[in-house]
């Protein structure tokens, strides 16, 4: 079974990926995008490979997902991704592993590793690429491009923003222990999907419920699936907060301290 603590109503995770419909689609008009990107899938091979090399330096506390653009330079310089165009300025996500907090600042506001980035993002075959970023200086550019054409003013995020009088999503902090634990009671993900026989990992783009807390603002809810069972997850504190009442005490205490401010929304929250 997957760890009881992340693991979310099936109706619950359906509402919030059908809440990001209405934004979809404003994205679309205001930007004359056809069929802006959903979500991101991956086998569950990849999806580990990929993460497990997000998480491989002891230092790292956490992951910062980074939402972004694919982008094309100015000057069509870029590779054949962005060049064409219909994945062109469409919706992409950077994520990088963040340091481990000491003191008594929450582990949320943790700077970036700075050391490995990855992209993830829908090629113009609409297969998900999940990528390193490398260290040359293209590379290096290309990262800020994307991050930066998702925050500029008139973007999607400032679009957002006055759209649905929001305050929208830049980025979202999850705790290690949330991917990966040697904890064999409350699993991370990673070891949930290799002990068991998930074939698949979805990233959906989503949007909390306006009765949440950070209401109408950008979630992500992941999809693990094998022939039989969908499994949705959230990885937020809040969510793992209302599943808390099903355990003792002196657990509820060892589990926040174990998940900290986990898949909480920048901004409000103290952005890195």
């Amino acid at each position: 079974m997957p760890n009881p603590v992340w693991v979310i109503d099936s109706k619950l995770a359906e509402q919030r990926i059908k809440n990001y419909l209405p934004k979809k689609n404003s994205i679309e008009k205001n930007f004359g995008i056809t069929n802006e990107v959903a979500s991101f899938k991956f086998t569950a091979s990849d999806f580990i490979t990929g993460f497990e090399s997000l998480i491989a330096d002891k230092s790292t506390g956490g992951l910062r997902l980074y939402f972004a653009n694919l982008m094309r330079p100015r000057d069509n310089s870029g590779d054949a991704d962005e060049n064409d165009n219909d994945t062109n300025n469409k919706l992409a996500l950077i994520i990088s592993p963040t340091e481990v907090k000491t003191g008594v600042e929450p582990n949320e506001t943790a700077p970036d590793l700075g050391n490995l980035y990855y992209f993830i993002y829908r090629d113009r075959d609409d297969q998900t690429v999940m990528r390193n970023v490398g260290s040359q200086s293209a590379e290096i550019s290309r990262r800020k491009r994307w991050k930066e054409s998702y925050l500029s003013a008139a973007a999607k995020h400032e679009h957002l923003v006055k759209a649905f009088d929001v305050y929208e999503t830049r980025s979202i902090w999850y705790n290690l222990p949330i991917f990966k634990t040697k904890d064999n009671k409350y699993p991370g993900m990673i070891d949930f999907i290799k002990s068991n026989k998930i074939e698949n990992v979805v990233i959906h783009l989503a949007t909390r419920d306006k009765n949440e807390e950070y209401a109408n603002q950008l979630d992500i809810v992941f999809e693990l699936s094998d022939n039989e069972n969908k499994f949705y997850t959230s990885l937020n504190i809040d969510d793992i907060k209302a599943k808390l009442t099903l355990f003792a005490d002196d657990e509820r205490v060892e589990l926040l301290g174990i998940y900290g401010d986990t898949g909480l929304p920048c901004p409000p929250r103290v952005c890195n």
